[in-house]
Order: C-alpha cells, then structure tokens, then sequence
C-alpha cells in the first residue's frame, strides 16, 4: 500500500481545517428536503454539516401528515452539543424549519453570541401548500430575521414577511429584496414561480439586495441572477439545497452576495443533472455539481 493509500489522497488541503455549518431544520423521511438535503448540500462544498433537528415530520413530496417540533430544552442540548463538537471550525448557522419562538431566539443568541453568519431560510409552507408556520410568521421568526447575515425567502414568502402578496409580477422582486435587507442583512428573494421575465423565456429568477453601496448614496445594491428553467415537473427541497450552499459558501469566504449567485447556478445545474425517484417530486441532486 502506497503512502497516498495509506493516508488519504492529498488534494493540497491536508492540514487545513473544514469549515463547519450549523444546520437547524426539520427531519423529512424522504430526505429529499430538510437536514438530508442541507447535509447533502454542505459535503458537495467540502464543509462539513452540524445537524440540530427542530422538528421531526411524516411527509412524503405529496403531502405533510404531520410536524412534531422538538422540545426546547432537547432542542437547545442539541445546539449546544453541536456548537461544542465543532468549535472553532464553526463559520456559519443555517435554518430552515423552525416553527417554535423559543428555538428562534436560542439560535439567534447562539449566532450572535458566537460572531457567526446566520443564513435563515423562512420556510412557512411544505411544496404541497401545508402551513408549517401558526399566527403571524414574521412574530415568530423575528428574533432570526433581525440576527441575519442572509435571508433566502421565496417570492411568496417575502411577500408573507412582508405582509402583502406575491402575484407573480417581475417588478415585486426587487420590492421585496429591498423591504427586507437592512445595512447588515441581506435579502434573496427566488422566484421560481415565474414563467417568463421580460418576454425572455422560461427562468427562475434571484434579486438579492444588500446595504448600503459603497457610493455613500445609502441605496442598496442590487443583483440579478437567472437560470434556465428544468422543466421535469415540480420540485422538492430546493429552498434547503440553496439555502444550505449560500451558507456553506458563505463559510469558506464568499460574500452574501457572491455566494447567492453562484448558489443559484449550482442548485439549477444539480437539478438538470439530478436522476431523481420514479414518479416523485425532482429534488436537488447537489452531489453531482462541481
């Protein structure tokens, strides 16, 4: 056995340490969404997933059954145990199904408490039209939103945070990116659901937003990324493979921004790539990016 045998293939990285994510979010049995997608999501970046489950679900791609969130103290001794397990290589917390007050307020502490990047992905609603979220979701989520380095809405959600509706017009994009970015918080808005932009075809279509510009004008900045549409029937999890890859980009050093886009190209490409399951729902296949 050689020594690159024995040791591992040295890909010029032997030595330097693997960036790390905190992942929150809900257990999905298909594992086409939720901890498996976002797991899937970081290792095809080479950084390694730290997972806090917050909910456990019995869902299919066809429907929610039901949602059991997870106890806040268990919730908080697994945010604990996975801040302890990784330490220092902790670059960036992700959250995607978060349906408990408490659970966003012990995160957003944790992020905060810690100078970590905090990416929120504010899932209200299952792809199949179930309400994860009771009352008013910006109450609920708000202790995350205002801790954010990034939030990665889709356009109907934005519009729910945002307190109006998305009626799927190209020009409520940027609207709603600029509603919710702040000068420390950046807002990408998806819009999958768009079936043209500007007479240009198919797309899906990102607006991300950040403050201020550097011009002293106090505008934000803006930028638009597009994406061939795959047109192999509906979809599942790729909010959590995008969120999930902003944030592990995020945790090897790109800017909010920088990491939106190349996010957006990588979960469109994983899924014109992606083999999927007979007759089910296509979900990312973000292992087959490079």
């Amino acid at each position: 056995m050689s020594d690159e045998e024995r040791n591992g293939r040295d890909d010029g990285t032997r030595g330097a340490t693997t960036p790390a994510v905190i992942v929150v979010a809900g257990v999905d049995p298909g594992g086409g969404a939720g901890i498996a997608a976002d797991v899937a999501a970081l290792a095809a970046l080479g950084v390694r997933a730290a997972p806090v489950a917050s909910a456990l679900t019995v869902q299919t791609d066809r429907g929610v059954a039901r949602v059991e969130p997870v106890g806040d103290e268990l919730f908080a001794l697994q945010l604990e145990a996975a801040l302890e397990s990784v330490g220092d290589a902790a670059r960036a917390v992700k959250t995607g199904l978060v349906v408990s007050r408490r659970h966003a307020e012990l995160v957003a502490a944790a992020a905060r408490g810690r100078g970590l990047a905090l990416v929120v992905d504010p899932i209200l609603a299952s792809g199949t039209g179930h309400r994860f979220v009771a009352g008013d979701p910006a109450e609920i989520l708000r202790p995350l939103l205002d801790a954010a380095t990034m939030v990665t809405p889709n356009a109907a959600e934005a519009a729910a945070l945002c307190g109006t509706t998305w009626a799927a017009r190209p020009d409520q994009l940027p609207e709603l990116a600029r509603a919710l970015a702040t000068d420390r918080r950046t807002a990408v808005v998806t819009a999958g659901d768009l079936r043209a932009l500007d007479g240009r075809g198919a797309e899906t279509v990102l607006m991300a937003a950040a403050g201020p510009a550097d011009d002293g004008t106090g505008a934000l900045r803006e930028r638009r990324a597009e994406a061939p549409r795959v047109e192999r029937g509906k979809t599942h999890g790729t909010g959590c493979a995008f969120a999930s890859t902003c944030a592990g980009l995020i945790a090897r050093g790109s800017s909010p921004l920088d990491a939106a886009v190349e996010a957006h190209r990588r979960v469109a490409r994983a899924l014109a790539l992606a083999g999927g399951l007979p007759g089910r729902r296509l979900s990312p296949e973000m292992w087959r990016v490079r």
